[in-house]
């Protein structure tokens, strides 16, 4: 930490009121009193950090605090802070400070940069609590900006359940994590009475009561989340690390209120941990507890609840600097580079076992080995690519056997070609696939060759805890076994593609017993109607996503279509699902299909299912890098392009011959 005077932290002093000025004309609102006390913050903030930090640093810092602070006055800051002439007054404003000072003109420069998105990967955090996480929130992003992750920070300090919930309901359905504080420290009026030093001992039972109330409020709160948002929620438990005044009267304010704050903090931990299972078990999306008592220990105590720095409203403790590099940026960093894969291929030797299996006996990591089953019974599935002789590789003693991969390439073959062979096989893209070795060799291969491609290091034990988040921040899969699919998937293909005698597409496809089931989506398909939305990028005729509540008030208007297919290789489940509203003509707002089911034409059917409702039909085409396999389904529809939407001319198509269709959907709408 440095400890001097910067330059542009004494300009910042001494012309305050004309930075202010200027902050104030970027916001827009320079009669919002409470603004105006957060953007002095922001200035608070730059001048403490250029004392103690580096110049990019600090910028870091005070970019971050505006990003708060825009979000916490329900603006986008993407609008507000990243471009157009208020943004180039402002920075310029910035440099007339001091035009010769080569650091100011630093400062402003990475500023600039830190607002200019679209370079970085994005995230949408919220931070429910009050001043502990509006700290990490801003810890956090400093420590991801290091790795080139943006936040979007929403930051939601509402104390009343029914406000807190109104504002959940504005984010729609646009966030990827929430962490969520009910008792940090003094949030809780309730918890802030149990934690006085007198309250705990001699007024127990009432103490207790309001605790109990309280909690009831996390329940509605984490049910309501749950399901108005699709997204990993974390919880934190209680610490009870109070945020101490400096000194003498610190230490003494701990020591006195210790007793009560550890009482109520395990009350309220048992009681948590007992509401989470219960949501859980009915939840929309995961709910997970994020163990931020775990950080603490007698000697920790006092320290993690000593003020860090004074900054105008912000006074964080070295608790919120932990939480942030600690518990929030490994669940932000599965989130960020796994939230798209499906696949996991493996390496043998020195991976899934130690030692090399062609030389004599090896010991299997079955560690690791259940990882990678947790993440199977979540829907992703694994395979293996080794450079290995197929007739040696046993699976005795480990948790895993070979049934428990969709593929499996054990051979000489450079296993960058092996892993594309896979991804033709199973149609997965290669953007979804992650890839575990050893051998940095081969890693550095697997990269070159298919930089989409997620290349891990199993010898390092962050890999193994990335992938553990990742298993806790999936939802239990829809589909009961998604490794069967593919396994048929493979089969089916073969079987396509072994028929040498068959003279064409059609009296190939006949072979397969192609069963086709269209209708209205049940109560019980709605979750995994949604996961389909969800998942699918190939084809997406929009790219656009859903929630489980968005699709059941569709379901109940008779708007959501899904189709079931089963062949002679076993019952392919729900693999497409096309959503409507048609207040009077019919829009398309979801369609998509499973890559299992690709090639069948059942795409033209479900159109087709559509048109036969006898309003006319519309579609949007959002075109994207991997969805091409559904550019062409409304023009080969007999769809025609009007005005940037394609129009249907109310034509049925002939349906594909291969196919028997049950269409139940006209008789249920």
């Amino acid at each position: 930490m440095r400890n001097t005077t910067n330059p542009i932290a004494t300009l910042i002093d001494a012309r305050q009121c004309q930075v202010l000025s200027a902050l104030q004309s970027l916001y827009g609102r320079s009669d919002d009193q409470v603004l105006n006390q957060q953007l002095e913050t922001s200035l608070s903030l730059a001048s403490c950090m250029l004392s103690r930090e580096s110049v990019d640093v600090a910028a870091v810092y005070f970019v971050g605090w505006l990003k708060i602070v825009a979000s916490q006055h329900g603006l986008d800051e993407a609008d507000v802070l990243a471009e157009g002439e208020a943004l180039n007054n402002y920075l310029e404003s910035w440099r007339m400070l001091d035009p010769g000072c080569s650091e100011l003109t630093h400062f402003v420069d990475l500023v600039q940069k830190a607002l200019t998105f679209g370079s970085q990967q994005r995230i949408t955090v919220v931070f429910a609590g009050d001043c502990l996480v509006w700290d990490s929130a801003l810890q956090l992003q400093i420590v991801a900006a290091a790795q080139g992750i943006e936040i979007k920070p929403v930051v939601l300090a509402q104390r009343l359940s029914i406000d807190l919930q109104a504002r959940v309901t504005s984010l729609g359905d646009k966030v990827d994590l929430v962490f969520y504080s009910p008792y940090s420290y003094q949030f809780s009026s309730e918890y802030a009475y149990a934690s006085r030093g007198w309250s705990w001992l001699a007024h127990r039972q009432k103490s207790c009561a309001g605790l109990s109330r309280s909690i009831q409020e996390v329940r509605s709160n984490l049910s309501f989340m749950s399901g108005k948002l699709s997204c990993p929620i974390y919880v934190h438990d209680v610490s009870g690390v109070a945020q101490l005044s400096r000194g003498l009267r610190g230490i003494a304010q701990h020591f006195v209120t210790l007793g009560a704050r550890q009482g109520a903090s395990n009350y309220l931990n048992r009681a948590l941990a007992q509401i989470v299972s219960e949501v859980v078990a009915r939840a929309e999306s995961p709910i997970l507890i994020l163990d931020e008592s775990s950080l603490v220990n007698s000697k920790e105590r006092i320290n993690l609840g000593k003020v860090d720095f004074d900054a105008g409203e912000l006074h964080p403790t070295r608790l919120a600097r932990e939480i942030a590099s600690r518990k929030y940026y490994p669940a932000l960093l599965a989130k960020v580079q796994l939230a798209s894969k499906k696949i996991v291929v493996c390496d043998l030797d020195n991976t899934l076992w130690r030692g090399v299996i062609g030389d004599g006996p090896v010991d299997p990591y079955n560690d690791r080995q259940d990882i990678l089953l947790r993440l199977k019974a979540k829907g992703i599935v694994l395979a293996v690519s080794s450079k290995n002789d197929t007739q040696k590789v046993s699976w005795g003693g480990s948790l895993l056997s070979e049934t428990d991969f969709v593929a499996r390439a054990i051979d000489w073959n450079l296993k960058v070609d092996n892993i594309r062979k896979i991804s033709r096989q199973l149609n997965l893209p290669l953007a979804g696939f992650v890839f575990l070795d050893d051998r940095e060799d081969e890693r550095f291969l697997v990269s070159d060759g298919a930089p989409e491609v997620l290349t891990l290091d199993p010898d390092e034990a962050a890999t193994w805890k990335l992938l553990e988040t990742w298993c806790e921040q999936l939802p239990l899969a829809e589909v009961a076994d998604r490794t069967l699919l593919y396994q048929q998937r493979s089969e089916r293909q073969d079987y396509i593609q072994n028929e040498p005698e068959k003279s064409d597409k059609a009296t190939t496809l006949r072979t397969l017993e192609l069963k086709l089931s269209i209708r209205q989506c049940s109560n019980k398909e709605i979750a995994r109607a949604t996961e389909l939305i969800n998942r699918t990028n190939q084809f997406n005729t929009t790219a656009a996503r859903t929630t489980k509540e968005e699709l059941r008030a569709r379901q109940k208007e008779g708007s959501v279509m899904v189709a079931q297919l089963e062949d002679r290789f076993g019952d392919m489940g729900i693999v497409g699902v096309l959503v409507f509203d048609s207040a009077q003509d019919i829009n398309i707002s979801h369609f998509v299909l499973s890559c299992r089911a690709f090639g069948f034409g059942i795409e033209d059917v479900m159109l087709n299912a559509v048109k036969d409702i006898g309003l006319d039909v519309r579609g949007e085409l959002a075109r994207t890098a991997v969805n091409t396999a559904c550019h062409d389904v409304f023009e080969r529809n007999g769809f025609v392009k009007a005005n940037g939407t394609w129009v249907s001319n109310g034509a049925s198509q002939p349906l594909p011959e291969w196919l028997l269709v049950n269409n139940q959907f006209r008789q249920s709408v």
